[in-house]
């Protein structure tokens, strides 16, 4: 096995024997093969034991035991307890999530403390094909298919390619010892059912289905490196950023093959889930208007294409404009305000930019949020009023760019909407001789 462990380790580049390896060491057989295995390489490597406290004097007897494989070993030992039951009732969440968030968290400060490269984990090819069952059994895509990669980030698993029972051979042959974890055995867990019922009847069908598996997994995995391929080509066609604004060619997606799933790919990220993705397609388009929410972002279905942005953190409604000659903040994007004694011979036309009668305006001004109910005389439109909510419909505003809306007021009269129209009562007279400039650059822009 030790000719196997090394080729394996080379061939998916988990590390080198310069490399400083913190084993995750829990003194079952699979991690005691392990640490001995990367003792006989000759590989650099540190035990780190947790004691999560959930076994009484087994979890003491468990610590004994590392001590004196790491004092035998010549190695470095870090262990750690953890009022795990406490900490799981104070977080309302399980044990088992309680004690794998505790344990990674320390192992990675750890790592940095103590300056090591990766971390490794006994994990061996029966878990990775026991995740797929998982994943299959909660439902999944192609990425709940790769199993238990051999190297994530600073994780490594360099146990990967050998089945629990080569790795109990291999224990057995050098007559090693290990701790055994009772709750292995119950079936408490679905893993543990998985382990105990579901993979023995595939091996009723198959002698070498755990290797004939592991052959699909590699195979899935490649599949999937694919699939991220067309992703990516897909998504220059088809996705768009403005802002902090994503846009998705809804229309074009759906001529694509497996549109629904490349769909899923692009907006999984931002929280979305497949059930939010079935009601799209379903929809035929005629959820235009329709907002979907995740909880980090929000997704408008439009005429043509899904718009989708991220929740605001703090919301601002009302900005004071104290004074001229001064540039103010938006979340949007930014506004210049300017006095100006050099009227232009012709006012250029750019939505992003008006010119205000300056003897109309009294400061402070107000920067705020639309309302339902807000009227204004549009310019243009000959002193006519018209609701803020039907100017906004006319102009073909989605739901979106309604709620990015803000208004330059001047006392409780709106001067202009802003990036869309100026209110004719605050139009720059014939003859006058100076007037207010204002100018909005749009984030991102």
């Amino acid at each position: 096995m030790q000719k196997q462990f090394d080729k394996y380790i080379r061939e998916n580049h988990l590390f080198t024997k310069k490399d400083k390896v913190l084993l995750a060491f829990s003194g079952g057989v699979d991690s005691v093969v392990l640490c001995v295995l990367l003792k006989q390489g000759g590989y650099n490597f540190g035990l780190a034991h947790c004691n999560f406290q959930l076994r009484g004097k087994d979890s003491d007897a468990d610590v004994a035991f590392t001590e004196k494989v790491a004092d035998f070993l010549e190695v470095p030992l870090h262990v750690k307890s953890f009022e795990t039951k406490k900490t799981a009732k104070e977080r309302k969440e399980s044990v088992q999530i309680t004690a794998r968030d505790l344990r990674y968290t320390w192992f990675r400060e750890l790592s940095a403390e103590e300056n090591y490269d990766c971390i490794a984990t006994a994990h061996h090819l029966n878990d990775s094909i026991e995740t797929v069952f998982f994943n299959l059994s909660r439902g999944c895509g192609i990425r709940g298919m790769h199993g238990i990669l051999p190297k994530k980030n600073d994780l490594v698993r360099p146990l990967s390619f050998a089945t629990k029972i080569e790795i109990l051979e291999f224990a057995e042959k050098y007559e090693l010892t290990w701790r055994e974890d009772t709750s292995n055995a119950s079936d408490k867990y679905v893993r543990n059912r998985i382990r105990h019922h579901i993979v023995p009847e595939f091996e009723k069908l198959n002698d070498g289905f755990l290797h004939s598996a592991a052959q699909t997994i590699d195979r899935l995995r490649d599949a999937e490196k694919l699939v991220d391929f067309a992703l990516q080509t897909l998504k220059k066609e088809v996705y768009q950023t403005r802002g902090k604004k994503m846009f998705i060619d809804f229309k074009k997606l759906r001529g694509y093959p497996a549109a629904q799933t490349v769909l899923f790919e692009l907006i999984k990220p931002f929280g979305f889930n497949g059930a939010q993705i079935e009601q799209l397609f379903r929809s035929d388009f005629s959820q235009s208007g329709k907002l979907f929410p995740s909880p980090t972002h929000k997704m408008l279905a439009g005429r043509t294409h899904l718009i989708i942005k991220p929740l605001e953190k703090n919301f601002i409604d009302n900005i004071s404009v104290e004074k001229a000659n001064k540039t103010y903040s938006l979340p949007e994007g930014s506004l210049k305000i300017e006095i100006e004694a050099d009227l232009p011979a012709d006012f250029p036309r750019d939505k992003n930019m008006t010119w205000l009668n300056a003897e109309k305006l009294t400061f402070p001004l107000t920067l705020r949020r639309w309302q339902q109910g807000d009227i204004f005389q549009p310019l243009g439109m000959k002193g006519r009023s018209r609701k803020l909510s039907d100017f906004m419909t006319d102009v073909k505003l989605s739901r979106f760019e309604k709620e990015e809306i803000w208004l330059l007021c001047s006392g409780e009269e709106i001067c202009w909407v802003v990036g869309q129209r100026a209110d004719e009562r605050f139009r720059v007279p014939t003859g006058a001789t100076r007037c207010v400039r204002v100018s909005f650059s749009p984030a991102g822009e």
